[in-house]
């Protein structure tokens, strides 16, 4: 598994890539919470994923939610999507209008769950993913008749990636 992973979502259309925006502050970047938002309450929150008192975390937004077991149960990866960085450590953003691409990184995978959102909502793409440590995780699809198809998917052991 890698430390960061970099995702592209490619929309099929640009009506797409704008259903998809709407709706939502692209200043403020893309979240996978736009696809399957937190909960927002204790009470709205799956029991399981609600911390006992004693246990909440008051520095955290919501102290009560095990925010880590959410998103890693919910979304695939253990925190939210950040942006993009070029290859001088530059943030270039999320967005891609030209291309009706959104770029972003994750945590060790990528956000399957949400993909599959995606399709379930309807929207029309094509993804890729990327490991940072040489491209030894990486892969690509796309959705076809509301399920997330992968296309190809490479995995090479950091022992032969070693020998090269």
């Amino acid at each position: 598994m890698a430390n960061i992973v970099f995702n592209k979502i490619i929309f099929d259309t640009r009506e797409g890539y704008e259903a998809f925006l709407r709706g939502h502050d692209k200043a403020a970047g893309f979240s996978l919470g736009w696809v399957i938002p937190q909960p927002q309450t204790r009470d709205e929150c799956e029991a399981k994923y609600v911390l006992p008192p004693e246990k909440e975390i008051a520095r955290n937004k919501k102290p009560w939610l095990d925010i880590l077991r959410w998103q890693r149960d919910h979304w695939g990866v253990k925190w939210d999507a950040y942006d993009d960085i070029d290859e001088n450590d530059e943030h270039i953003g999320f967005f891609r209008d030209e291309s009706c691409t959104i770029a972003f990184n994750t945590p060790w995978d990528p956000p399957f769950p949400v993909y599959e959102r995606m399709a379930e909502q309807g929207f029309c793409f094509s993804y890729t993913w990327t490991a940072e440590l040489d491209g030894g995780y990486s892969g690509s699809g796309h959705v076809a008749d509301g399920e997330v198809v992968i296309d190809e998917q490479h995995f090479e052991s950091l022992e032969n990636r070693l020998k090269k």
